[in-house]
């Protein structure tokens, strides 16, 4: 019954990954082709020395339509880097609490262990890096196709998509916002990867 249910996840995870990969790549008359043109033609544009940059930084309005990016060609390139910087730790981070997590589940299987205390230390350091791992996936995304077919059509504010005037300006907005979110994601696990570290070191006390 375990390798049916095994084979069964395998084929339902397997068949949901093939049917986003046909329904983005196998019709190649889709709007999705566009929509990627434009996508990196906007990110051609934030990397040219000839972008406008706005003096200062606008407010997120739909009404607000003269063309301008928020950041300049050269902030933007050290924007990306970052980004591939703290997605690179972020991977790194979850790959040690992977192993210290496999680590205490072993220890957990000890038959000898009859310490009340260090057996709940134990599980308080795993639900801690259990969230370090929940974190890690939350901040592993990027801004896909998906992202900027929300942007571009709806769901932005009140519905409604964003203009082309200002398409570009709200693209690296978000780019902006992704890196804001992937860093405070970072802050977190290397916090919460503390509070572990300090309740595994409990663990061997008690």
């Amino acid at each position: 019954m375990n390798i049916i249910g095994f084979i069964a996840g395998v084929a339902l995870a397997g068949g949901w990954v093939q049917r986003l990969r046909c329904h983005a790549i196998c019709n190649e008359a889709s709007s999705d082709y566009q929509l990627l043109r434009d996508r990196l033609e906007w990110y051609a544009i934030m990397k040219s020395c000839s972008a406008e940059k706005y003096t200062y930084l606008p407010k997120k309005d739909l009404n607000f339509n003269p063309t301008g990016m928020l950041l300049s060609a050269r902030q933007h390139d050290i924007l990306l880097g970052t980004l591939k910087k703290i997605e690179t730790k972020s991977t790194a981070v979850a790959v040690i609490s992977i192993f210290l997590a496999t680590l205490i589940a072993g220890a957990l299987d000890d038959p000898n262990d009859v310490s009340y205390l260090r057996i709940l230390t134990l599980y308080l350091a795993l639900s801690f890096l259990s969230v370090m791992l929940v974190v890690a996936v939350d901040g592993a995304g990027h801004l896909g196709q998906r992202h900027y077919r929300s942007l571009r059509f709806g769901g932005c504010i009140r519905g409604q998509g964003v203009g082309a005037p200002i398409m570009g300006r709200e693209l690296q907005r978000a780019l902006m916002h992704d890196l804001l979110k992937k860093e405070a994601s970072f802050d977190a696990m290397i916090q919460i990867g503390g509070l572990a570290m300090l309740a595994i070191g409990l663990a061997f006390v008690l």
